[in-house]
């Protein structure tokens, strides 16, 4: 591979343009000529909007919706699990492989330094991606081309652009693409199949759009009333108008009035002062209030524009929806489908060309995948019954199924048979004591998650003293209520799966955990001062979630 080093040559009145030179071989061509406005207003740190801001991809994340708009999908997509199959040629059915090379630095340890984990690499790649609407990651290979390391390029300093002139007799033929980038002082010339590639919408062979270009105007309005808002409370909340001073007043008098009114009206601390104006001296607005600008609408507009500009549905950044889903999975299934599919496509996309060998690649017995189940994952209650119904199917084992739920195998569970009618041998069945026991931990896991959290409330609310008594009679039953409320999806389960009442065992539950705890509230109440309620509410509490969670799950299941 060449090795590069550039230098910006800048002259007063003249194109400015990048000289690159080949350190092996010590040529020397131009590489990228700023023509343009856009390369210009780039190069000096951003674009100038139509509102007067200028927006770059650093100043666009000053704006909170851009923010969670970046933080949410690159996070989103950094979680999911990222798997590398291989179709079994005897019944071609797929298997994760996880001795592949690509798989490695895709899912496990991006390069050797370990700079950053796994997660941290893909958030940033699609930061980059999200901001920029294209990204370059360089595929370090060993001596056999074997993937080692995948290393993000800064797409501020990395563009791709076709061979022609000089660079043909370096570099290729006339029309190749390469991809220039800067890596600390040295400029490298990259080839495509050296780097992954993700980009946006493109209007060119070469890359993806500039996303601030396109989105300036909007993003620059959102700055604008952002600055236009904190310089109105700054000042205290005032706006600002002009004096009518009588013509017939001289000029020392009008500058005194003038001097006293700006003394008083604009220092910083005088929001809440008054100000006296005499000799038919009146002050009239000029501008605009707030209100009258409807700053706060517009603010909610820029929301809802962000989240046209990412393909979100407004409601993921905190704006009211208008439309709303019936359940988590289907929101989820929205979000996943018209944000993230597109994304995910196209990463599983550039590895299968570029991380797999070519024999590989044009078999089709390899390909790479996203895990998007646990994005899916449904209530408790559903899972229970989609298992149950696949398992009762044989399309779905009890492993199979354990396995999606975090669990360990068991003896026999990789056997594809229906349970009810399954008989003799020595096979396995999953009986009644399983299913129960397997509730009852559930149960016992939620029931001590959710008393925990009334713990910590009852504890602040001890700290009222006198209050406290009439806190546990209005609002401790409420939480209470919401712990029998957690559990009612492990209960939901157990009907479907005995035909218990599961709405009668959360109200025994309830019934139950009030007449505990405000058994032992009311003694506490009698027995302690106030200095000492607090802490003897949650020792006590502490005693009672490390207990009664067992006890009542066993009652409950058994009863």
């Amino acid at each position: 591979m060449h090795e590069f080093t550039t230098e910006a040559i800048v002259s007063p009145g003249e194109p400015a343009y990048e000289v690159t030179h080949d350190v092996q071989n010590f040529s020397t061509y131009e590489s990228r000529t700023l023509s343009s406005n856009a390369e210009w207003e780039n190069y000096l740190g951003g674009m100038t909007s139509v509102a007067g801001a200028r927006v770059s991809p650093y100043t666009a994340l000053g704006i909170s919706a851009v923010w969670q708009a970046v933080t949410l999908i690159s996070g989103d997509i950094a979680k999911l699990p990222l798997n590398l199959f291989k179709v079994k040629s005897e019944d071609e059915s797929p298997e994760k492989s996880t001795t592949h090379p690509g798989w490695r630095v895709a899912s496990r340890r991006p390069n050797a330094l370990m700079e950053f984990n796994v997660f941290q690499f893909w958030r940033r790649v699609m930061v980059f991606y999200l901001l920029y609407n294209r990204t370059w990651v360089w595929i370090q290979r060993d001596r056999l081309g074997n993937p080692i390391g995948l290393w993000p390029l800064l797409p501020s300093q990395t563009y791709s652009r076709r061979l022609e002139g000089s660079e043909v007799r370096e570099l290729g033929t006339e029309g190749d693409l390469v991809i220039h980038t800067q890596v600390g002082n040295q400029t490298m010339t990259l080839f495509p199949e050296e780097v992954l590639y993700f980009e946006g919408i493109s209007l060119d062979n070469e890359e993806g759009e500039l996303f601030v270009q396109h989105a300036r105007d909007s993003f620059g309005l959102a700055l604008e009333q952002q600055n236009y808002a904190s310089r109105f409370f700054r000042n205290g909340g005032r706006i600002g108008g002009f004096l009518e001073i009588p013509v017939e007043m001289s000029k020392k008098a009008r500058d005194n009035i003038e001097k006293g009114f700006r003394d008083t009206y604009e220092k910083a601390d005088a929001a809440f002062r008054n100000v006296t104006l005499r000799d038919n001296v009146k002050y009239r607005p000029g501008q605009h209030s707030p209100n009258e600008s409807q700053v706060s609408e517009a603010r909610r507009e820029s929301v809802r524009e962000v989240a046209r500009r990412f393909n979100l549905h407004p409601s993921k950044l905190g704006e009211e929806a208008k439309t709303s889903y019936g359940s988590k999975a289907e929101d989820n299934r929205d979000y996943l489908d018209t944000t993230l599919s597109p994304i995910l496509c196209q990463i599983v996309s550039e590895m299968n060309a570029k991380l797999l060998t070519p024999p590989q690649f044009r078999s089709g017995k390899y390909y790479f995948a996203h895990d998007t189940d646990r994005m899916l994952m449904l209530s408790a209650d559903k899972r229970a019954a989609i298992w149950d119904s696949g398992i009762k199917s044989t399309w779905l084992s009890p492993n199979e199924v354990r396995r999606k739920e975090n669990m360990p195998k068991r003896a026999g569970g990789d056997e594809f048979m229906n349970p009810n009618t399954t008989s003799g041998g020595s096979t396995e069945t999953i009986t009644d004591e399983t299913v129960a026991e397997a509730h009852r931990k559930l149960l016992g896991s939620t029931l001590r998650r959710t008393l925990d959290v009334v713990r910590k409330k009852t504890a602040k609310a001890a700290k009222t003293g006198n209050d406290f008594v009439t806190w546990t009679s209005t609002e401790l039953p409420n939480a209470l209520r919401s712990v029998s409320d957690a559990s009612l999806e492990v209960l939901s389960a157990h009907e479907a799966a005995t035909g218990h009442d599961s709405e009668g065992l959360a109200l025994y539950l309830f019934t139950q955990m009030s007449s505990d705890v405000q058994g032992f509230i009311g003694d506490i109440c009698d027995t302690t001062c106030a200095d000492e309620l607090h802490e003897a509410v949650n020792l006590t509490f502490n005693s009672y979630v490390a207990t009664a969670p067992e006890k009542l799950a066993t009652q409950i299941i058994r009863s």
